[in-house]
């Protein structure tokens, strides 16, 4: 069996191929990028960060379930460095929630962050499992 493709249909098929593969020929996506370490002993969900074109950070956090509740509390300095602090609220222990993993980002303004700042952290509390307030170090990264 023969299978004919006209000129054009090559042509298509050819150049729809070609845009789906990264520049060394690999036909895969570009990666994404690594998830940050979460601090060991941190009991609240992962926290991810990333630097925006504008100057911003953009603040992720994971739940595993709905009902969680996240907010920036102040952006600070202490030293060289820039802190950001948030909060998180876990659902009520006997709170019916969905069960589907959700995202909540937050974003701190560039403006916020001053200038030269040699790294910025960001400090995140939350309650563990008995209840007590934990406050760690989630996030950190070099200017």
């Amino acid at each position: 069996m023969t299978i004919r493709i006209s000129g054009c249909r090559a042509a298509i098929t050819l150049l729809t191929l070609l845009s789906c593969s990264s520049p060394d020929g690999d036909a895969t996506q570009a990666p994404l990028p690594t998830p940050d370490a979460p601090a060991e002993d941190w009991p609240g969900p992962p926290v991810h960060a990333a630097f925006l074109a504008d100057g911003s950070l953009r603040i992720v956090f994971t739940a595993p379930t709905g009902g969680h509740a996240f907010a920036v509390q102040s952006v600070g300095t202490d030293g060289g460095q820039a802190i950001v602090t948030c909060a998180h609220t876990p659902p009520a222990v006997d709170a019916v929630v969905t069960q589907v993993v959700t995202e909540h980002a937050v974003l701190v303004d560039g403006a916020k962050i001053p200038a030269g700042m040699s790294q910025v952290t960001i400090v995140c509390s939350t309650r563990n499992s008995d209840g007590e307030t934990v406050t760690r170090e989630v996030w950190k990264r070099a200017n």
